[in-house]
């Protein structure tokens, strides 16, 4: 298993995370889409936000899928189609959000944040980008949000 060290917890301890974690829960998703209804055998995928979390995914997900890609910045991949964000949201069957959420720098993982004050990350571009979405988006496409967020975060903020 690929492994990356990421922080050490309130005990201490070491802890860390597969590199293909997020991937592994993004395929997990579409192959339940496909089992539980056998009519979106051919599902396009769209990837919005195209970072060093969403385009790596995008590109295995590209080996199985059509994948395309939207970004404020450009990127090059071999196999995502960079597109506008109108187009994304009309191409993908499942949208996956892969969006900064920014927080204090205290909390980086390079040290335990057990001792510091509880807050938490900045949802203004998950929200802006949601709201876009709902201007565009039909009630069939599944909309995913892998970006980082901390329990209950969509219910209290997203719905």
């Amino acid at each position: 298993m690929n492994r990356k060290k990421i922080y050490h917890n309130h005990l201490g301890e070491t802890k860390y995370y597969s590199e293909n974690t997020q991937l592994e829960s993004n395929m997990n998703i579409i192959k339940h889409i496909k089992e539980t209804n056998p009519a979106t055998q051919e599902l396009n995928i769209a990837m919005i936000g195209c970072g060093k979390l969403g385009l790596p995914c995008a590109e295995q997900m590209a080996t199985c899928y059509d994948v395309v890609g939207y970004d404020i910045s450009n990127f090059t991949s071999e196999s995502v189609r960079q597109v506008t964000f109108t187009e994304a949201v009309e191409h993908g069957d499942i949208i996956f959000l892969a969006l900064p959420t920014p927080h204090d720098a205290a909390y980086g993982g390079e040290c335990p944040s057990s001792q510091l004050l509880p807050r938490d990350f900045d949802y203004t571009i998950v929200k802006e980008m949601l709201h876009d979405i709902n201007l565009i988006v039909n009630p069939s496409k599944l909309v995913v949000l892998i970006s980082t967020v901390l329990p209950g975060t969509v219910r209290r903020e997203l719905e």
